[in-house]
Order: structure tokens, then C-alpha cells, then sequence
């Protein structure tokens, strides 16, 4: 407390000595800074100065590329064409005619009767190439050449054997539904419009419904297969009225008659009264 505190004895030789005031006859107890090691002092001028930062400042340097030429006798590397061959195709082929189109023969359909084989044995005995297959209670001859189908036709009628000649799909007319008109439209006006306007209609009908033999608007219409047989469906508009004309499909309408009746059926079979006992 005595350091801390001022001395409490007056006139005390110990706390109240005056400080000497010859500070330069004592030596000093601070010890001397050290000397401080360092870059050399710059002057701002020196610093801002343009040229000497160009002067110090240098671009690194970049290694020079070395011109090789390539070697003379350098080995080339063949590599093999995986698809070389179809350019030595058309080398390779020769000139040979196009064979010519098959010409597709209609066949004869005779109807089934009890002395059938007798004339499937006599024209075998004749044209042992034509073939005989029976389908849907008809027998489908077909004849190897146009004469050997004329004298086969020839022959059926000889004996009053029922026939007919069936044409091939290629060969038979585009069936066609014509869709916009009104059902009181007379079909003969309808098939001279389209023959006026390019079309070769070889005949017209009118659908009408299943049961009620009621006319629907729907025509339906045979065009002849020509090169021009697809210009039917350019057309769109007929009598002065706008028509659509798609394919004709007739099991579309065998299958819409089937499920009408199945529910027809289903539904009276529902609503039938129960029996009563007795």
C-alpha cells in the first residue's frame, strides 16, 4: 500500500526526494532501437514515372516452334474401306433385259355339283397345268395362258356347267363411298356430274339402311382402275355442294349391324317380364 498510495509520513526522505533534474549525467536505461533492415526508400516520382515501368517490365519469353519436315521415308498406313465393294458393284454388273411383267389371268369359278370330277377329269386329260382348288363351295381353276382360258370357258359352257369368271384384285374397280349429298339426290345425276369432270364411274348405287330399307345419304360408287384412277380423290365438290370421298368398307357395316343386335338382344332379355308360377 505504501508503493501505491502517496507516503502518509510528511517530509519522508524516501518518498518525497525530488527527482534529479541533470538527466544527462545518468545513464540511460533504455536500450537503443535496432536498426531497421529494408528496401531502399522510393520516391513517388521515381515510382509513376512511364519509362521506368516499361524499362522494368519484360514479356515472357515464348519458346520457338521448330519447323520439322516431314521424313521421305515414312511408311504410309493403309487402312482398308470397309465399304469399297459397292463402289465395284456397278462395275461388276452386267447388262441383262428386264424381265417382262407377269401378266395375271382371271380365274374361272365353277359351282359345286354331283358330277363335278368328270369335268375336273377331262380337263386335266386337256390342260394338265391348270390348277383346281376348292373354296366356298366353288372350284377355282386357273389356267396357265389366255388361250388355255378361253377354251376352258368354252368347254363349261359346252356342258352348262355354271361358272364364272373372277377378276383380280388388280383388275377390279375402286369401290368408293361418297359422303355430303342430300339421300333425295338422284344417283344418275351424280354419276354424270363426276364423268364431266374426268372420272370413269361404271356404276353408282345407293346404300340404304339394313332393316328399314330406308336411303342414306352415302353413294356408293366403281371406278375404273386407269392411270387416272387417282384423280378421283382431287375432287370435292359435286352438284354444287361439298363432298368427301373415302374408301369403301363392307365389313364395317356387317360388324355395326352384329353389336346393334347383341344389344337389342341384351337389352330385351333384360327388360322381359319374369314368368309367374303356375
Amino acid at each position: 500500500m505504501l508503493e501505491l498510495f502517496p507516503c502518509p509520513v510528511p517530509h519522508c526522505k524516501h518518498h518525497n526526494s525530488k527527482p534529479d533534474l541533470n538527466l544527462k549525467s545518468k545513464p540511460s536505461k533504455k536500450r537503443p532501437a535496432e536498426q531497421i533492415t529494408g528496401p531502399s526508400k522510393m520516391t513517388s516520382s521515381v515510382i509513376n514515372s512511364s519509362d521506368n515501368q516499361m524499362n522494368n517490365f519484360k514479356f515472357p519469353r515464348k519458346t520457338a516452334r521448330v519447323a520439322t519436315e516431314p521424313e521421305e521415308n515414312v511408311k504410309n498406313i493403309q487402312t482398308k474401306n470397309s465399304f469399297g465393294v459397292l463402289n465395284t458393284e456397278n462395275l461388276d454388273v452386267e447388262n441383262v433385259t428386264p424381265a417382262a411383267p407377269k401378266i395375271i389371268l382371271r380365274s374361272i369359278m365353277m359351282k359345286l355339283f354331283p358330277e363335278y370330277n368328270l369335268i375336273l377329269q377331262e380337263l386335266q386329260r386337256n390342260y394338265p397345268t391348270a390348277t383346281n382348288t376348292h373354296i366356298a363351295g366353288y372350284i377355282k381353276i386357273q389356267p396357265d395362258s389366255k388361250d388355255q382360258h378361253q377354251k376352258i370357258a368354252d368347254y363349261l359352257v359346252s356342258k352348262k356347267v355354271q361358272h364364272y369368271v373372277n377378276d383380280p384384285p388388280a383388275n377390279r374397280p375402286l369401290k368408293l363411298v361418297v359422303k355430303g349429298l342430300l339421300a333425295s339426290t338422284d344417283p344418275e345425276d351424280i354419276k354424270k356430274d363426276l364423268i364431266n369432270q374426268g372420272i370413269k364411274i361404271i356404276k353408282i348405287a345407293q346404300l340404304k339402311k339394313f332393316k328399314t330399307k330406308d336411303p342414306l345419304p352415302f353413294f356408293m360408287i366403281e371406278v375404273a382402275r386407269d392411270e387416272n384412277v387417282s384423280d378421283i380423290f382431287k375432287i370435292r365438290s359435286c352438284l354444287y355442294m361439298q363432298i368427301k370421298i373415302d374408301p369403301f368398307n363392307r365389313s364395317n357395316r356387317v360388324t355395326r349391324y352384329f353389336n346393334c343386335n347383341y344389344f337389342n338382344l341384351s337389352l330385351s332379355l333384360c327388360l322381359m317380364p319374369p314368368k309367374t308360377a303356375g
